[in-house]
């Protein structure tokens, strides 16, 4: 026999009859439940409880001293996080509502179907650890860290609202369905361009860290799909379903099992089509073309769309009972014109990676290439800006990066380009002068740049890419500035040293 205890916590079993203690032990150890405490007396349940903690209770309706029925409240009330199956030979409907409103997971009646009453524990134990988790998502939100910084590796952003994304994302991205294992299903909204598919892989990432999943991450656009086509994709098809069934064909579900499945462009998908898929999300079954054998949907959902599903809603283009499903975990991606502060971010990191690809030395990028685009609306987002910056680099041949094919990019829109810096300065989220008071002679550029750049390495903490960022230069051009302008006394090597371990 095996000496491990099943659940780690114990079950406490109350009931006055020895003999049904004994027989529910026996028969909960043969379905490898075996780590039960048992009381007789139900005065002594409340001390037991407040000494030592228990995975759930089985709690026996009619005792002397005090009945289940009167004992169940004050579980309920001092230890919320116990579940309690009620235990009764009483199968009166009255009874048994009032139990479950008082806070009963559960109930059973006599005599006890040993198969029902393991199945309800192995469930009141998982709603218990899903609960716990649940807490755990909660009492995080308290703090602004990620734990697990690494899945947003991808997103290049400095923007707060989307740094508070990623904290829900952490938080919620695994919470688990009520009704089903899985992790509950997302939503994800937002202009072309803006990162949606990234932010699914993250959700994917996430879930897969804790444990929730473990299959691949499997994608599909559904714009436009026939009923015929959807059935097919999503469900798959077995041998001579129809005409030209050659061979059996996996649906999107069964190659995302226990996995994700993202479905991109939700929104356009047909009023028919969407029935389905309400059906699919509550029921977590599905039939294969052209067979009877049903099958169990183990993947986890998440959906994309650049529609205002909302307005679709009131246009009566997306089902009101598919739209408050979804939109209960929904996530929305703010356009890049609402998160300009990381268009240099963006900027830098496109031109590194096309100078890797291309096999290109990195390029200077000159300030008015910054100012131009931090004056553009972007319609295309982030992707049209990755785009911009690979036309450049593959057309770049030596000195600092070209603006003419931003500049032409622009007009294509139908857009007058803006070299002009717009940025605010501000600090603390109030416009401050930067005026310089001077004593004594005036100046010259060279000491004034001096001045300049060795302020913002001090309020940069000497990171170079920061104090760029902060001087509204390229890091480049920054490096350039700070170089020239610094006298050879100020330029030592200590100083060069400093700044090189800042990199």
């Amino acid at each position: 026999m095996s000496d491990v205890k099943f659940p780690e916590l114990p079950i406490l079993h109350v009931d006055d009859e020895y003999s049904t203690l004994k027989n529910i032990a026996f028969k909960l150890s043969s379905k490898g439940i075996n780590n039960i405490v048992q009381c007789q007396d139900s005065r002594q349940v409340i001390p037991m409880l407040e000494k030592q903690d228990y995975s759930l209770i089985l709690l026996d309706l009619n005792m002397p001293y005090i009945s289940g029925e009167e004992l169940l409240p004050q579980i309920a009330g001092k230890f919320p996080h116990i579940p309690v199956i009620m235990v009764t030979s009483d199968n009166d409907a009255s009874t048994i509502v009032s139990c479950l409103k008082n806070g009963a997971y559960d109930y059973i009646t006599k005599p006890v179907d040993d198969n029902r009453l393991a199945s309800i524990i192995h469930h009141a134990l998982e709603k218990r650890k899903d609960q716990a988790e649940i807490d755990g998502y909660i009492e995080s939100l308290a703090s602004d860290e990620l734990k697990e910084p690494g899945i947003f590796k991808n997103i290049i952003t400095d923007n707060a609202t989307m740094k508070k994304l990623f904290k829900f994302i952490e938080i919620w991205g695994a919470l688990p369905d009520p009704k089903f294992i899985v992790p509950v299903p997302i939503l994800i909204t937002g202009e072309n361009g803006t990162g949606k598919e990234l932010i699914a892989e993250a959700i994917h990432k996430i879930s897969k860290i804790k444990g929730k999943i473990e299959g691949d991450f499997v994608q599909d656009n559904i714009a436009g799909w026939t009923d015929t086509l959807f059935e097919d994709t999503i469900y798959g098809h077995v041998k001579n379903a129809f005409t030209g069934a050659l061979a059996e064909r996996k649906g999107r579900l069964e190659e995302a099992h226990n996995g994700s499945l993202f479905l991109d462009e939700i929104g356009d998908l047909q009023i028919s089509l969407q029935s389905s898929l309400l059906r699919l999300l509550q029921e977590r079954t599905y039939f294969k073309l052209g067979s009877d054998k049903k099958q169990e949907a183990t993947a986890r959902f998440i959906f994309a769309t650049n529609r205002d599903i909302n307005e679709l809603k009131n246009n009566e283009k997306f089902r009101t009972d598919l739209f408050y499903r979804l939109k209960k975990y929904h996530i929305h991606l703010p356009p890049l014109r609402e998160r300009k502060e990381d268009i240099p971010l963006l900027i830098n990191h496109f031109v590194e990676k096309y100078a890797i690809a291309f096999n290109k030395s990195e390029p200077e990028i000159p300030d008015p290439i910054y100012n131009l685009l931090y004056n553009y609306r972007f319609p295309g987002n982030i992707r049209e800006l990755q785009g911009m910056v690979e036309v450049a680099m593959s057309l770049h041949q030596k000195g600092p990066l070209s603006i003419e094919v931003f500049v032409e990019k622009i007009r294509e829109q139908g857009e007058e380009p803006n070299h002009i810096s717009q940025k605010p300065a501000s600090q603390n989220g109030q416009t401050i002068d930067h005026s310089i008071l001077f004593g004594g002679d005036f100046p010259d550029y060279k000491k004034l740049m001096a001045v300049y750049t060795n302020e913002a390495l001090k309020r940069s903490d000497n990171k170079k890419s920061e104090a760029a960022r902060k001087a509204d230069l390229s890091r480049s051009t920054f490096i350039r500035y700070w170089e020239e302008s610094n006298s050879p006394e100020t330029k030592n090597k200590k100083s060069k040293k400093g700044l090189k371990k800042s990199v």
